[in-house]
C-alpha cells in the first residue's frame, strides 16, 4: 500500500488535475488517492463489490470512512447503495452522497409476450467477475428453462468459475455455454464468433450493450486533465 500510495503522489505532482475521479470507495487505488490528493477535490464512485466487502471486513470498513471522508462527492447509482453507504459510514457524510442513475430504465423498457415471427436463438454474452455479486449463475439456469437452444458466452474469471461450470454440466448445457478467461476487448467478438452458431440472432452485450445506454452525464470543460481511476 505504501508503494502504491508513492507512486501516486508522484502522477498527481506531475499531472496536477483539477479533480480526481475514484472508481470503488475503499479499495486500494482510492485509498492511495485520498491519501495524496491533499487540496484536490476527489469524486468517489461506489459500485456495490467495496460496501459488500465493508460491511463484513473491518479494515475494509476503515477503507471506506478514509476514502469517504476525504471525497468532495460520493456518487452512488441507486438510493438502496446510497443508504447502504450512508449507514456505513456513521451518517457522518450524507451530505455528500449523490445519487446519478445508470443503466437501462425499467420505465422505457418494452414488455413482449411473444417473440417477432421467425426470432431464432440469441447469442448471449456476459463478461465481468464470476462471484455472487454478479450472478452470473442465473443467466446459465435460465437457458435450461427455454424453448431456443440460446448460447451463452462468459467471458471472466472469479470464485465460482468451477462451481458454474460444474453446474452448465449438470444442466446438459455443454455445447451451449462456454467459458473464456478474461480477454483484451477486440478479441472478444472472436471469442463469441467461436462458440455460437451462425444462424443466432445478434449478440447481447452484458457490459458493451448496456454502457452504450447508459445516461450521459453533464458536459464540463477543465483547465487541466481529470486524474482517472
Amino acid at each position: 500500500m505504501d508503494e502504491l500510495t508513492q507512486e501516486v503522489g508522484k502522477l498527481i505532482e506531475q499531472i496536477r488535475p483539477d479533480a480526481i475521479h475514484a472508481q470503488n470507495v475503499g479499495f486500494a487505488l482510492s485509498l492511495a488517492l485520498s491519501r495524496t490528493a491533499g487540496t484536490i477535490p476527489i469524486i468517489s464512485i461506489a459500485h456495490g463489490p467495496e460496501v459488500m466487502a465493508a460491511e463484513r471486513n473491518m479494515a475494509e470498513h476503515e477503507a471506506v470512512l478514509e476514502v469517504a471522508g476525504a471525497s468532495a462527492a460520493i456518487v452512488t447509482p441507486t438510493s438502496v447503495l446510497a443508504d447502504r453507504i450512508d449507514r456505513l459510514t456513521g451518517r457522518r457524510f450524507t451530505d455528500r452522497i449523490v445519487i446519478i442513475p445508470w443503466g437501462i430504465r425499467l420505465a422505457d423498457a418494452h414488455v413482449r409476450d411473444q417473440p417477432s415471427a421467425g426470432s431464432g436463438p440469441l447469442s448471449l454474452v456476459h463478461a465481468g467477475r464470476l462471484d455472487d455479486n454478479k450472478s452470473t449463475i442465473t443467466a446459465v439456469e435460465s437457458l435450461a428453462l427455454t424453448d431456443q437452444p440460446h448460447h451463452l458466452t462468459v467471458i471472466g474469471n472469479g470464485p465460482l468459475r468451477e462451481h458454474l461450470e460444474q453446474r452448465t454440466i449438470e444442466l446438459g448445457l455443454r455445447d451451449r455455454v462456454h467459458f473464456y478467461p478474461f480477454l483484451p476487448a477486440p478479441n472478444c467478438g472472436a471469442a463469441c464468433r467461436t462458440s455460437t452458431p451462425s444462424s443466432s440472432r445478434p449478440r447481447v452485450w452484458r457490459l458493451s450493450g448496456s454502457s452504450s445506454l447508459r445516461p450521459k452525464p453533464t458536459d464540463f470543460r477543465l483547465s487541466t486533465p481529470i486524474f482517472p481511476v
